[in-house]
């Protein structure tokens, strides 16, 4: 009977002991998957799957550069043609008038096909430049057409004023010279037609000063038509004709082309 009870007792033991095995495994087990989940393991091996992610998971770099390349690729096309041709434009204190010129070309097409919204600013600085492009033309180019052709309208007054600041670097102050007095005279006439309004009357009587001493001192019987071309461009400029009839008078009893005088008598009388 004793050896029975024993036996018996060994039996609940033995399956207690099995029971406490289990519930250890049971704990082992699930603290592990728990690690390895909580490690992110489990949760990026089961993603290609079709398993879950884990989600602290952050789209990579990769996606975002994506997107800002889908940004750039719809771009409107007017926005596209401004950065690029507005690259192109000089800055106004660039002396060079065809450079000017071209920056007025510019913003013409640029008022075309820039953006619908900036058009109108487009427009107001192409005629911007190119009233600087001919004044700058004009000073730099004594017998150009634009001293005589182009009514320049002062409806921007810094752009006069830039005008005056660079064709006034032109006048020379020693001059001794009849060429030198004459080129000082084209230089007035130039801001007198050019410059801002309220310097105009200035600019007149310095030409009409520059041009009697160039005339006064003309070895007319060695005179260039170019040189009395230019006197005669700069009367009919300032709207005078005394010192342009001087000058034929002088060159006539010197016996000068009387065809050429002739023609320059007509422009004479025709100066209001």
């Amino acid at each position: 009977m004793s050896e029975k009870k024993i036996n018996s007792q060994k039996k609940t033991h033995r399956r207690r002991v099995w029971l406490w095995l289990f519930f250890v495994v049971i704990i082992i087990a699930g603290a592990t998957a728990w690690v390895l989940y909580d490690g992110g393991i489990i949760g990026n091996k089961a993603a290609p799957n079709g398993g879950f992610v884990a989600e602290n998971v952050v789209p990579g770099p990769v996606e975002a550069k994506n997107a800002d390349d889908n940004a750039q690729e719809i771009r409107p096309a007017c926005a596209v043609i401004e950065d690029t041709l507005l690259g192109q434009i000089v800055d106004d204190n660039n002396l060079d008038a065809s450079a000017q010129a071209e920056s007025a070309r510019i913003y013409s097409v640029l008022a075309q096909y820039g953006c619908a919204e900036n058009a109108q600013l487009f427009m107001d600085m192409a005629v911007r430049k190119q009233q600087i492009a001919d004044g700058l033309e004009a000073a730099f180019s004594p017998n150009s057409n634009a001293m005589t052709s182009i009514e320049y309208l002062y409806s921007d007054e810094k752009i006069c004023e830039t005008i005056e600041r660079r064709v006034l670097q032109n006048i020379n102050t020693n001059a001794h010279f009849y060429e030198e007095f004459l080129q000082n005279a084209n230089t007035y006439a130039v801001l007198y037609e050019y410059g801002c309004k309220g310097n105009k009357a200035a600019y007149s009587r310095a030409a009409l000063r520059e041009l009697g001493l160039a005339v006064a001192l003309m070895p007319t019987d060695k005179m260039t038509r170019d040189e009395i071309v230019t006197v005669v461009e700069i009367c009919k400029n300032l709207g005078v004709a005394q010192a342009a009839h001087l000058m034929l008078q002088r060159l006539k009893a010197r016996g000068y082309d009387m065809e050429f005088l002739l023609q320059m008598e007509s422009i004479i009388h025709g100066i209001r």
